[in-house]
């Protein structure tokens, strides 16, 4: 279990190297029909077969590239393909139970509590699911969250942790039509996640109040990010609420040694006109393994 344990902290950790991020799309014909972008990016949790689940990766190998105008293409994380299927070197984890660790992180604010030993936080987060507690959760000194999640739970509740519930904290972008799933690997039908919450990028229905692009900018770091910004006005054409300026909010979130905040990425986006449908997938192939391509 402990090993278990550091080994999704771990696989984690790439994983936010990567800027892996989840897209929470609605599926109102059923997970499995929404065709969306390409099936081997999605994920289908048994709990919500009105939702789709999408993990892609921005890597950061095209930041300051300077004197060139292009922007970092979609992919997979590094390696996800080896956890579509359970396998004794990887725990028996799959891509289900890192989604579902990253809901649960998503839903109790709990990306910092695993790697802090924040025993009280992952504590409370854990009775708000409905785990019951014949101890206080230690172990030996150590939190291990496996340790209260067995046979002796509600079934649906162990369902609904997974294996691993907070050890995988990849930020979740809530999209309801699915505007950013994209292709990968490729600029043809590409997407970027551009606005995250309850509304459509031309629906109409945004406002700040609601808004939750701000912190998952935050916890993807993107808010570091010169070709978030630039893909998202100039290729998405998303137009910006100059009226709030997040650049000094930004900049109160770096911590030292932390790159600096792009002079552009200034206002939160109210509307994306340009969604491009997903009808070239693009390249999936090149994340076959472990590094991609």
């Amino acid at each position: 279990m402990e090993e278990q344990f550091l080994f999704s902290v771990s696989v984690n950790a790439a994983w936010m190297f990567d800027r892996a991020y989840i897209i929470h799309a609605d599926a109102p014909m059923g997970c499995e029909n929404d065709n969306g972008a390409h099936a081997d990016y999605r994920v289908c949790l048994e709990e919500y077969p009105k939702s789709s689940f999408w993990v892609y990766a921005l890597g950061q190998g095209k930041e300051n590239d300077n004197f060139k105008d292009d922007q970092a293409q979609v992919s997979g994380a590094t390696g996800f393909r080896q956890f579509n299927t359970p396998r004794s070197e990887l725990y028996n984890l799959t891509m289900k139970d890192v989604v579902r660790s990253s809901l649960f992180a998503d839903r109790h604010d709990l990306y910092n509590a695993i790697t802090g030993l924040n025993i009280d936080a992952m504590t409370n987060a854990f009775k708000k699911e409905g785990v019951k507690f014949p101890s206080d959760g230690k172990k030996d000194g150590v939190f291990f969250p496996g340790d209260v999640v067995d046979d002796k739970q509600d079934p649906a509740v162990i369902q609904k942790l997974g294996k691993v519930p907070g050890t995988f904290t990849i930020p979740v972008c809530r999209n309801p039509r699915g505007e950013s799933r994209s292709s990968v690997w490729e600029d043809k039908s590409r997407n970027y996640p551009c606005m995250c919450g309850e509304f459509g990028w031309d629906d109409g229905r945004w406002n700040i109040k609601i808004d939750k692009t701000k912190r998952f900018f935050q916890l993807t770091g993107f808010m570091f990010s010169e070709d978030v910004e630039d893909f998202c006005s100039d290729h998405n054409d998303c137009e910006g609420e100059n009226s709030i300026d997040w650049h000094k909010d930004f900049e109160a979130m770096r911590k030292p040694g932390d790159p600096k905040i792009p002079k552009k990425l200034k206002h939160p986006f109210k509307k994306c006109t340009k969604h491009n449908k997903v009808d070239h997938f693009g390249k999936p192939e090149k994340d076959q393994q472990w590094g991609g391509s």
